[in-house]
């Protein structure tokens, strides 16, 4: 089935970064649910804005005012809103699977419905003799059911049968089954339920009077507490500080499911780190982690095997370095690593500045040149090697 073509437009942003986004859309122009076509003189499906300029302020009020939608580019450590948001530097896998999420393809319509034939009987309905050719003409392929045949002039068949309950349906024993599922749970609540409030009304209008004892014999600490928790933190955190009590699954906004085990200093996520961008540059709250049981999470071993999360700590500051080298760190020394980590899978230019750091100490600028890269990409490996206490740094000699 051939893709839609859908109109996008970018408002606010440099020329340099405007070209940066069509580069973008050209590249992954295969990965992306429609034929996405650049306007700015038609109404768009999509808008592109940066909300730090006049123009994109403006032009993200006319898009709440009228519904439109639109991701704001930002840069990073910008804090959260409300709106949906890319971060500098912009990458082609997170631009896909936002604009994938926000403007998924149209749905196919459904079959129309078969027509149906409706026979008018007239004046005559109750007098129609039903035989066996309008019940052809009425087939909707249930099996036939022969209703008992009443005789008129010889009296009723049992009338009252057709309406008398069975006494024995109102038992317990039939209204609720005695005996539980195995996957029954149990969970205290603060509010009565809908049989001890109906058991509650019938007291109050025999007595006129209501008192209400809403505490149940319960052992405290079976009970769940009833505030949720709304913090919210970097991933990093998460990572670093004692805030998920054992392993716990995220999944959130379509991205790919995440499962962290904090015993085991693991995570389990059946995608190469790229596709774990968002979660890197967002803070998640707290209660979006859902524990799991010791079998849930062997069934999550069984089939994506375990990760080191040192990998997801160097993935955080890579994403966060902004191109700036770390404060302890020498500008003019020189750097070399105690060991690699395989990225060549998930970032291939990091890989090639990884590889170059193996041998021997370099400086910077002789690393860039080793791996043919920026000292931007440098730096941002550099601190993202220092981050997980990998990376073996000399001062210059004045410095010793």
């Amino acid at each position: 089935m051939q893709q839609p073509e859908r109109v996008i437009d970018v408002v606010g942003t440099t020329d340099e970064e405007s070209a940066r986004v069509r580069l973008l859309f050209r590249m992954g122009a295969a990965r992306f649910n429609a034929r996405w076509r650049f306007s700015d003189s038609e109404r768009p499906d999509l808008l592109l804005l940066d909300p730090a300029t006049p123009l994109g302020a403006a032009a993200r009020e006319v898009s709440l005012q009228l519904r439109h939608t639109f991701i704001t580019l930002v840069d990073v450590g910008t804090e959260d809103g409300a709106d949906w948001a890319l971060r500098r530097p912009l990458k082609l896998d997170a631009m896909v699977r936002m604009v994938n999420l926000l403007c998924p393809p149209p749905l196919e319509k459904p079959a129309a419905a078969p027509s149906v034939n409706l026979v008018s009987q007239g004046e005559n309905f109750f007098d129609l003799d039903l035989g066996d050719s309008l019940a052809k003409q009425f087939d909707d392929g249930l099996p036939d059911v022969k209703p008992a045949q009443i005789v008129r002039g010889q009296g009723a068949h049992d009338v009252d049968g057709l309406f008398r309950r069975d006494p024995m349906a109102n038992t317990p024993e039939m209204l609720i089954p005695h005996r539980l599922g195995a996957n029954t749970s149990v969970e205290f609540t603060e509010a009565p339920t809908l049989r001890t409030q109906a058991r509650l009304d019938e007291i109050a209008e025999r007595i006129g009077a209501r008192e209400v004892e809403i505490a149940p014999n319960i052992d405290p600490r079976l009970r769940r507490s009833a505030l949720e928790d709304t913090s919210s933190f970097p991933l990093l955190d998460y990572l670093t500080k004692p805030i998920l009590g054992g392993p716990s699954r995220i999944e959130m906004g379509g991205l790919p499911p995440l499962v962290l085990d904090p015993v085991n200093e693991a995570y389990h996520a059946d995608v190469d780190l790229p596709a774990l961008e968002l979660y890197c540059l967002q803070e998640i709250s707290r209660s979006a982690f859902k524990p799991l049981t010791s079998t849930e999470l062997a069934q999550v071993r069984a089939k994506i095997p375990a990760k080191p999360w040192l990998r997801l700590r160097w993935q955080v500051r890579y994403l966060t370095a902004e191109g700036k080298l770390s404060s302890q760190l020498d500008p003019g020394g020189k750097f070399k690593l105690q060991r690699p980590i395989e990225l060549a899978r998930d970032y291939p230019t990091a890989y090639r500045v990884s590889s170059a750091m193996l041998r021997e100490f370099l400086p910077l600028h002789e690393i860039a040149k080793v791996a043919k890269v920026g000292m931007t990409e440098v730096i941002n490996v550099v601190n993202a090697y220092d981050s997980v206490n990998l990376l073996d740094a000399q001062l210059r000699e004045r410095f010793r």
